[in-house]
């Protein structure tokens, strides 16, 4: 439904969906919601048109427009882009397009034939069969709950990692960036929270010595249909730069890591300035390095034309592995790379002032003792590590992560959890936190199933990974462990004494202001399950469980005590209510999407000897699935 509905018109069951779209509340009078989706109407437009964003023009950008891009603040890099059109067909690396490549017309049809479905004046549910009436009931539910998968994943390619040719790497790159069946040409996913994050990829190949450049092109902005996405910061954002392969994604946010960006910001180490001109859709940008004895020297080009020189760094500045790789940092952003391919002539010749333009060579034409390979990864799955961390909020699991990756950093462990997706949704390297307007619960629930569908990819890639969440549900554990069968699964539980736990509660919240609601933690408590390893029970999908505080019987017994404090304090199920109304009201009214979510998925594993299978009650499965993830 466009932004400049009369909302008088709408009927209150249509009014509870906008609103639902929006994360804004669904309860209370037709009135109250009329003014409610007024303000946000009003609202949307007003950050819109500040933003500059059009959603019937595109706004085309002058990248030779010096003046007005290096007058603006920082804050503004990624607030001069406009949606456009939907993604390119044909990305099989990763996740996929579906047979027709095009997501964004599935979701239009999908909402036009919803909305149709809603307004049709031959709508009497009250006349229809009771079972019928109940599958219209369900059929929303089961959409919000479980959407159905618009992409198809497949696995990734053979023996990549032997080629000598240069191109993008599927093993240094994040997991919700898509690198097309060629691996020249790369977009990130962009479906619902996706639309909010970055992606980033780094070439198989880093420059040791020699004259060096690749070029990039915008290829276009991909359509984005997420409301927030328009909101605290960019739509459409590239850099484009080279790193270290010790830094992570996240272009020119830390040190050893250099990137220009596409409003004519360059930044390192989280620090940005002015640098050269802007660049947008349908443009090249060319990212030149020069090793030059101790010091390599970093300059681009726009369409050609010569930037000037961006940076320059000692070699001893970037340590015993001082090789700089190409990088490029997108967020709903499709691009294609020239790194010399196939013999592929330059898409413009280097025009750097007082050099020979003969003396640059495109990546893939340098002599293979310039360059040197990235980190391969794990020959198979059998040698790939998959570590789940257990334990209460606030119990020690993120700083054990952040230790035993540094620890370990050959490994590259790839950390999955709602802070990774949250550090993806950074605007100009600032926190989310600081730029986000809307409810911020609804974005942790956007991170949650952002997180899920990450999942699902890294089970097909040889990776190493460290789940950090709470994890403390048995189903969850299962759930989310099963589909990396072939790994090395570990469990590391983290349970330290009742005393110690509380003063770690206490001090994270003095030092990060986090606070956990008492609900939820007892919550947890009251449905704690310890795993066993697959030597003591054969149906386990853990091959080693490692206690990092108490150990086994002493955690035993605590989490025991814990099961009890938190079933004797935890507040009684909601009781379903019996609707006299019609049946719409009542659809609408129960999918909300946001009532009853944490109240979600009771009565499972509870210690009563039930069934995964077997539902309580109420209806409901005791899971972590859906649930705020609070660390």
């Amino acid at each position: 439904m466009s932004e400049d509905i009369d909302v008088s018109k709408l009927k209150v069951p249509e009014l509870r969906a906008e609103l639902g779209r929006r994360g804004l509340n669904t309860f209370g009078t037709k009135q109250i919601l009329m003014d409610r989706l007024n303000d946000a109407l009003k609202a949307a437009k007003s950050s819109a048109d500040k933003c500059g964003l059009d959603e019937t023009k595109e706004i085309p950008l002058d990248p030779l427009n010096v003046s007005k891009q290096n007058n603006q603040n920082p804050g503004q890099e990624e607030r001069n882009q406009s949606p456009v059109v939907s993604p390119r067909r044909g990305f099989e690396n990763g996740v996929a397009n579906d047979k027709d490549g095009n997501h964004s017309d599935q979701y239009q049809k999908s909402d036009s034939e919803n909305h149709k479905r809603r307004r049709s004046p031959s709508h009497s549910p009250r006349h229809r069969s009771r079972s019928r009436d109940r599958d219209s009931r369900r059929s929303p539910r089961r959409r919000s709950r479980s959407p159905q998968p618009k992409s198809k994943m497949v696995e990734e390619p053979d023996n990549w990692e032997k080629s000598e040719n240069v191109f993008l790497d599927t093993y240094n790159c994040d997991l919700n960036l898509i690198i097309d069946a060629t691996s020249f040409q790369a977009k990130p996913q962009t479906e619902g929270g996706f639309s909010l994050m970055w992606a980033g990829v780094r070439a198989n190949y880093g420059v040791i010595s020699g004259k060096a450049f690749y070029e990039v092109r915008v290829v276009k902005n991909i359509q984005v249909e997420n409301y927030d996405s328009l909101l605290g910061g960019a739509t459409h954002v590239m850099r484009v730069g080279w790193s270290t392969e010790n830094t992570d994604f996240a272009l020119g946010e830390q040190p050893q890591s250099y990137g220009y960006g596409g409003t004519g910001k360059k930044s390192c180490n989280n620090k940005f300035s002015d640098y050269g001109c802007s660049f947008g859709e349908g443009d090249v940008v060319g990212a030149f390095l020069e090793w030059t004895g101790s010091e390599a020297v970093l300059k681009f080009s726009v369409n050609g034309v010569d930037q000037g020189e961006c940076y320059r760094v000692q070699k001893s500045q970037l340590g015993e592995r001082f090789a700089l790789f190409p990088h490029i940092y997108v967020k709903n952003v499709e691009f294609a790379c020239n790194f010399g391919q196939d013999n592929q002539s330059p898409w413009f010749n280097p025009d750097t002032a007082g050099d020979d333009p003969l003396s640059w060579q495109l990546m893939n034409n340098l002599p293979i003792s310039c360059r040197v390979h990235g980190r391969c990864p794990p020959q198979s799955k059998s040698e790939c590590e998959v570590i789940m961390m257990i334990g209460l909020p606030g119990a020690g699991k993120t700083y054990f992560t952040e230790r035993y990756t540094a620890e370990h950093r050959e490994k590259q462990f790839n950390v999955l959890g709602t802070n990774l997706i949250l550090d993806k949704m950074k605007v100009m390297g600032i926190a989310r936190q600081r730029n986000y307007h809307g409810r911020w619960d609804v974005l942790i629930d956007k991170s949650t199933k952002c997180l899920n569908t990450l999942i699902g990819v890294a089970c097909m890639r040889r990776r190493n990974y460290i789940l950090d969440q709470t994890n403390v549900y048995p189903s969850a554990q299962r759930r989310k462990m099963r589909p990396f069968e072939g790994f090395k699964r570990k469990a590391i539980v983290i349970v330290p004494t009742d005393e110690e736990f509380r003063r770690r509660i206490a001090q994270r919240e003095k030092e990060e202001g986090k606070e956990v609601p008492e609900t939820a933690v007892l919550e947890m408590k009251a449905n704690f399950g310890i795993p066993k390893p697959i030597s003591e029970d054969p149906s386990s999908v853990f091959d080693e469980v490692i206690f990092t505080e108490l150990g086994l019987e002493d955690a035993k017994t605590l989490v025991t005590q814990y099961n009890q404090e938190g079933q004797a304090n935890r507040q009684p199920p909601e009781k379903r209510q019996r609707w006299d109304g019609g049946s719409r009201d009542r659809d609408d009214s129960r999918d909300s999407r946001f009532r009853g979510r944490d109240g979600r998925d009771r009565g499972r594993d509870m210690g009563r000897g039930r069934r995964d299978e077997r539902r309580s009650p109420q209806g409901r499965r005791n899971d972590d699935r859906g649930r705020r993830d609070y660390r």
